[in-house]
């Protein structure tokens, strides 16, 4: 892992933002939020760092979408977290973990490892979820560009934990050699990360 550039909250929500727009799980949310405010997906699929309104409503619906940045999602989500842009290699996806989430518990049989998923996937353990990770994966085996993932940890050299880009970790894994050899992400370190539940 090297780190490539500083980064800030704005541009972290707009990738968490643009990344889960299109996600099948997430991505109606978003856009029915968007209707019921009367902003163009525009403000999310290409968003103006420098337009201060911009930055502020993305915050907003976020807070609203997962909550950005004490509830839902985010509880007990420290607010002095630092963040970064950095280059994973793909030797470093095997230390990075899933959220503590019952689902990725259950899916990794408890390690919250991506490599234990993919080896419970191909080994037909995880049956009713191959067919989301699987595409992800035939996405990145043909060079397609992913949205980066977002992680966290208590320091530089602390446990990496994912904080979104589930699927997108798993389907690289999946993908074996073919992924790229360095994949950007965004990092947010804060000693205080133990705190929030699902780290």
């Amino acid at each position: 892992m090297n780190v490539l550039s500083d980064s800030n909250e704005a541009e972290v929500i707009a990738a968490f933002l643009w990344a889960e727009i299109d996600s099948p799980r997430w991505g109606a949310t978003i856009r029915t939020l968007l209707d019921r405010h009367e902003q163009p997906v525009s403000v999310v699929r290409t968003p103006d760092l420098r337009n201060s309104w911009q930055n502020f409503y993305r915050r907003q619906l976020l807070a609203e979408f997962r909550g950005w940045s004490d509830r839902l999602l985010f509880t007990g989500f420290p607010q002095d977290v630092v963040w970064s842009r950095i280059g994973l290699s793909r030797n470093d996806l095997d230390a990075i973990k899933y959220i503590d989430y019952s689902y990725w518990v259950e899916i990794s049989g408890g390690t919250r490892r991506p490599r234990d998923v993919a080896r419970r996937i191909t080994a037909g353990l995880a049956e009713g979820h191959r067919h989301l990770y699987d595409a992800v994966a035939e996405q990145i085996r043909h060079g397609v560009a992913l949205p980066e993932m977002i992680l966290v940890a208590d320091r530089v050299d602390g446990q990496l934990v994912v904080l979104e880009g589930h699927a997108r970790l798993t389907g690289y894994v999946l993908a074996g050699e073919h992924a790229p050899e360095s994949i950007a992400a965004f990092l947010g370190l804060s000693p205080n990360l133990p705190q929030w539940g699902l780290y």
